[in-house]
């Protein structure tokens, strides 16, 4: 699989620098469990084996995408790192833990090289936690799907799944379209932009960050706005429906199916619809 190029120029630039992410009390990376039972470099497995994956990347870029074949693959595009500092794997009772390198390794790693792949089944529960990690998930159809990094962008084409779970604290969150029974976006200055094709439950929180939402498809939306600062900039049609807006599919005053609740909350953020 081609690593694609995230599209987040801040996150990118940060990438470039050398990265001792969250040493422990001994100057080294974080800790972790069964450290002896993880297979160093590449890792392949049967679909059938994975129930859930939880990739714990502090740098660099963690792309997901939907397997196109009955097997599940872990790899690095650089191979040229020592074997403490390159990632590493432990699949245990249907859950793979993909980690960003041995534990309690020491010393600085070199972000560029840290490029992360990931071939998943589809269906399975999917856990990315990051501290500058850019994250980007293709075409994705998951069970529950939790995403979270400190200073890199998450950015999908598609994600379909039961539940979503994103937050970035400056980072950039853009997906061209999420359909998920319930859906949490966070962002403290990162802006977030996000297509919503269908009908679902979708909770947004920004600080200063602004929201823009792609009403797509025959979607009808009721979108309640808390704001200090912000406004709601939009050319569609709505009504006020108490303290809520109403988008109609097309303009229209008619409801196809139960309209789409979005609750979006910021500080000084706007909000945009199209």
């Amino acid at each position: 699989m081609k690593r694609k190029k995230i599209l987040c120029l801040a996150a990118v630039l940060l990438g470039l620098s050398l990265v001792g992410c969250k040493p422990s009390a001994e100057r080294g990376f974080r800790f972790y469990d069964d450290a002896a039972a993880y297979e160093v470099g590449e890792f392949t497995c049967d679909n059938a084996a994975v129930k859930r994956i939880e990739i714990d990347w502090l740098g660099g870029n963690v792309e997901v995408e939907q397997s196109a074949s009955d097997k599940t693959t872990v790899f690095e595009e650089e191979n040229d790192l020592s074997e403490e500092k390159r990632l590493h794997t432990y699949l245990n009772d249907g859950v793979l833990h993909v980690k960003y390198c041995r534990s309690g390794c020491h010393g600085k790693i070199d972000e560029m090289q840290k490029n992360l792949q990931v071939d998943v089944p589809k269906g399975v529960d999917v856990e990315i936690n990051g501290v500058s990690a850019n994250v980007y998930l293709g075409i994705l159809e998951a069970g529950e799907l939790s995403v979270e990094t400190d200073t890199g962008c998450v950015e999908a084409e598609r994600i379909l799944c039961k539940s979503a779970d994103i937050e970035t604290h400056s980072g950039y969150i853009g997906i061209g379209a999420l359909t998920a029974d319930r859906a949490k976006l966070d962002s403290v200055s990162g802006e977030i932009h996000l297509g919503i094709p269908t009908c679902q439950n979708t909770e947004i929180e920004t600080k200063n960050g602004n929201v823009t939402l792609y009403l797509q498809g025959d979607v009808c939306a009721l979108i309640g706005f808390e704001t200090q600062k912000g406004v709601l900039q939009t050319q569609r049609k709505y009504e006020r429906k108490g303290q809520d807006y109403f988008f109609a599919f097309d303009g229209q005053n008619t409801v196809q199916g139960s309209p789409a609740k979005i609750s979006v909350e910021t500080e000084s953020g706007n909000l945009r619809i199209q």
